[in-house]
């Protein structure tokens, strides 16, 4: 979300470019709050959690907004942190409870193409809007956000049951010494392999703004029409998880998305002088990288159904732990290797995860 803006932010509060990573780095190690909000979920139910999260990111991204200096910025984006933690936390919650594990993926990537949606729209808006001011675009999506929580007492009115998926429950109590054990194993490899996979994304879109400014002298507003780009391959991915993951199989979709992410990475850092192959080698790790994530949420789902929201929220500070560290990690390789240094990195990361995906992470019994 705030990658295409790093530049413009690091200019606007006056911190040199590995501070301004620093700062997103807060931004993700947020994240680690990720399982108290599952277990906040988990006690007030994912409707509730969806309205406290949307109001709390309203009211710090306004904060954001009138950030007089670099550490009131920072305490703001904690909070804007804090909330989107509790936000993902309830939305997988409540999908969850309302899909079967079956064709659950496909119903993640309808709710994901939101995701795509705010990439192809708010983020060229904010962009443009950055060209005036870029706190413009922190008023803005405080807006949106504060719009979102008035809309959701209208629209959702009950929370999704929480209840077992019947097929797997059945199968667990059948088998239940002979998978019990073994899930612990797959669930720590799950963790991380999630964790690394948005890790490797994140050494690579930390700094393609960047890269774009430097290296072909790209303006905020073309910067804001790559990032158009790239939410249409958001929504490739999103769409390509509704078509297949199900099909295919949740962790088979996984080693395909993170082996995917490898290859283009590999080409990004190849073409990374060429502006229209780069651009193209972008979008790939984008697609891939999506559909690697989206293909591996579903399992975090069945790691324990009566606490959901807590196994959701220890796969997501994962998440930002890796994530923190490549925010910090891909802006220190761009300053001394460029682009291809951020993207080989990127390359090895997704690799590692690919392996831990297809040898040790096992889909629920029955599926």
């Amino acid at each position: 979300m705030l990658a295409p803006l790093l530049g413009v932010i690091a200019k606007g509060i006056g911190v040199s470019l590995v501070t301004a990573g620093t700062l997103i780095a807060v931004f993700e190690l947020a994240g680690l709050t990720a399982p108290a909000a599952g277990w906040f979920v988990d006690r007030v139910g994912a409707r509730r959690g969806l309205g406290v999260a949307l109001s709390a990111f309203g009211l710090a991204a306004a904060g954001a907004a009138a950030a007089p200096n670099a550490w009131v910025f920072a305490v703001a984006l904690v909070a804007m942190g804090l909330a989107s933690n509790v936000y993902e936390s309830a939305a997988v919650v409540w999908l969850a409870g309302a899909t079967s594990f079956l064709d659950r993926a496909a119903w993640m990537g309808r709710y994901e193409l939101s995701w795509a949606g705010g990439l192809l729209i708010g983020v060229p808006i904010a962009g443009v809007v950055s060209l005036a001011s870029w706190r413009l675009a922190f008023v803005m999506l405080a807006v949106v956000a504060l719009a979102a929580w008035r809309a959701l007492g209208r629209r959702l009115e009950t929370d999704a049951p929480i209840v077992p998926d019947p097929a797997i429950s059945s199968a667990l109590l059948a088998h239940r010494r002979a998978v019990v054990m073994p899930r612990a194993a797959s669930a720590v490899a799950l963790f991380v392999s999630f964790g690394m996979i948005c890790g490797a994304s994140q050494l690579v879109i930390v700094v393609y703004g960047v890269w774009l400014e430097d290296r072909f002298g790209f303006s905020t507003a073309a910067i804001g029409a790559v990032a158009f780009v790239l939410g249409a391959g958001d929504l490739v991915a999103n769409l390509a998880n509704v078509r297949f993951t199900d099909r295919i199989g949740k962790t088979r979709s996984s080693v395909l998305g993170a082996v995917g992410l490898t290859v283009s990475a590999v080409v990004f850092a190849v073409v990374s002088d060429v502006a229209a192959a780069g651009i193209a080698a972008l979008v790939a790790v984008i697609v891939t990288f999506e559909f690697a994530l989206l293909s591996s949420k579903p399992l975090l789902t069945e790691l324990g159904w009566r606490r959901r929201g807590l196994g959701i929220g220890v796969g997501f500070a994962m998440s930002a732990v890796f994530r923190s560290i490549a925010a910090i990690a891909g802006t220190a390789l761009y300053d001394s290797h460029g682009v291809a240094g951020a993207a080989i990195a990127s390359a090895v990361a997704a690799s590692v995860a690919a392996a831990i995906f297809h040898l040790a992470v096992q889909e629920p019994v029955g599926h």
